[in-house]
C-alpha cells in the first residue's frame, strides 16, 4: 500500500504536532484516503478493505 505521508503508527511523542479541537480533545483519523491539510498531523494512512489494527493503551 502506498503511504503518501511514511507514517506506520501514532505515538505519544508525535502529540505536540498533532491538532487539538476547540475542547481540547484529540481525534486520531485512521483512513484511507487523506483528511485534507488541517488534520494531516492526527492521521494514519490505513489500506482500503478490511485490515487489522492493535492499539496499546496504557
Amino acid at each position: 500500500m502506498a503511504n503518501p505521508i511514511n507514517r506506520y503508527l501514532l505515538n505519544s511523542p508525535m502529540l505536540p504536532q498533532s491538532k487539538r479541537d476547540a475542547d481540547s480533545g484529540l481525534n486520531l483519523l485512521i483512513q484511507n484516503e487523506p483528511p485534507g491539510k488541517d488534520k494531516v498531523s492526527n492521521w494514519l494512512p490505513a489500506p482500503k478493505g478490511q485490515f487489522m489494527m492493535a492499539m496499546r493503551l496504557y
